[in-house]
């Protein structure tokens, strides 16, 4: 996400013994493993609904002889149970890491399968550290009939991106104090390196030696982003939504923790695959989803983020995932991600994760459609039949004369 990279390594839901099982799961495509995981020590299933293999339903009952049948997956176990199985309404999707594949692209099957999310009424909301410019040429390629809703820089503005050159609108942003900023300017060049400075419409930096020339070409690649070349980025600091630092893959780790010292509470710094970021502490996806959520109508009718899943790799993504309904980690994603996850897909981003995901939504989501419509027609119908029955005129009752 952003080419975020991992500053630490925590125990995964799969190494966890005994973790708890996820209790909410979308619809599992015919590819992905099935849940609940098995415990590697023990070869049971443990889940929020109890161990299956100890005093389950025979039905779901599961003993080393008969190992050789499936599993039943939480879904199964809800739906038996005559629980709804969770169709989200929305999709909030990473980039890079994510989306993208390793080459920084757009599948075919990716752009197809956004394309019929769209079709069918699923909101697909973009969240990425990249700055809007460089989000575009994917917005360019979808090529949908209207305006995406993008969190951008990660998290520090909210736009709508439409294809054909129509101008970006900016739903809120929030800039760097210029205190921050300058100070985030100085610790990047007393650092040795060239900062970069992101702003609503444009990107400038610094670079003072032929090794940050190096490094900021490396990052423009990667980032798919340009900057306009100065010999300060100071004039530009008012309109700052954050500071990069390229500084190389090796180092990128270890420069954040020496840049959070530097800025202490000032900024929120954030190791990256081959830069650090510097932005508003309270700014993240996470808090950007949120502040959309509040103020967006469409979001409400459907259900909050809470019928949203969200779908990311890196420690960038965690935030965002923390918020939605059912947050997904693609397969390579870091292990900070596969903690907070509660399903991880069996593929990568080069295996068209995403859209494998996205593909079974639509399928749940066309069902659900399909479902409803017909239960539409059945309470049509039986209420034309009330109708027909209350409104016929009765047979008048003969009556007996009765003699004088």
């Amino acid at each position: 996400a952003s080419l975020v990279a991992d500053a630490a390594t925590p125990p995964t839901l799969d190494t966890m013994t005994g973790a708890p099982e996820p209790l909410i799961v979308v619809q599992a495509s015919a590819h992905d493993a099935a849940l609940p995981r098995p415990d590697t020590n023990t070869g049971s299933s443990s889940s929020s609904l109890g161990n299956v293999d100890e005093g389950g339903p025979d039905k779901v009952h599961q003993t080393k002889e008969d190992s050789a049948k499936k599993k039943p997956t939480i879904e199964e176990l809800l739906v038996a149970m005559g629980a709804e199985p969770f169709v989200a309404t929305g999709a909030a999707l990473d980039l890079d890491g994510t989306t993208l594949d390793s080459s920084g692209r757009l599948s075919e099957r990716t752009v197809a399968a956004i394309r019929r999310a769209y079709a069918v009424g699923i909101r697909v909301i973009i969240a990425t550290g990249r700055p809007a410019r460089a989000v575009q040429q994917f917005i360019d390629r979808l090529a949908l009939p209207g305006p995406l809703t993008c969190v951008c820089f990660n998290g520090a503005a909210v736009l709508e991106l439409a294809p054909g050159g129509i101008a970006p609108r900016v739903l809120m942003s929030t800039p760097m104090d210029e205190d921050a900023a300058t100070l985030a300017v100085e610790c990047v060049e007393e650092m040795g390196f060239a900062p970069s400075l992101c702003s609503p419409d444009k990107t400038y930096a610094s670079p003072r030696t032929d090794e940050q020339e190096a490094l900021l070409r490396e990052f423009e690649r990667k980032a798919g982003t340009t900057h306009a070349r100065c010999s300060t980025v100071r004039p530009y600091i008012k309109d700052a939504l954050k500071i990069v630092m390229p500084c190389g893959a090796a180092g990128a780790v270890g420069y954040a923790e020496v840049a959070k010292r530097r800025m202490q509470y000032f900024a929120h710094v954030l190791p990256a695959e081959m830069h650090v970021e510097f932005l508003d502490p309270k700014v993240n996806k996470g808090a950007a989803l949120q502040r959309l959520a509040a103020t967006d109508d469409d979001i409400r009718e459907r259900g909050g983020l809470a019928k949203f899943i969200a779908i990311g790799d890196a420690l960038n993504d965690v935030q965002m995932l923390r918020l939605v309904g059912l947050p997904i980690a693609i397969a390579n994603a870091s292990p900070a991600v596969h903690e907070v996850a509660l399903r991880v897909l069996p593929f990568t981003n080069d295996e068209d994760g995403v859209a494998r995901e996205l593909e079974t939504l639509v399928a749940a989501t066309e069902a659900k459609h399909a479902a409803a419509k017909m239960k539409q027609q059945q309470s049509s119908t039986t209420t034309e039949t009330i109708t027909s029955t209350t409104t016929t005129t009765p047979t008048p009752m003969a009556t007996e004369t009765v003699p004088n």
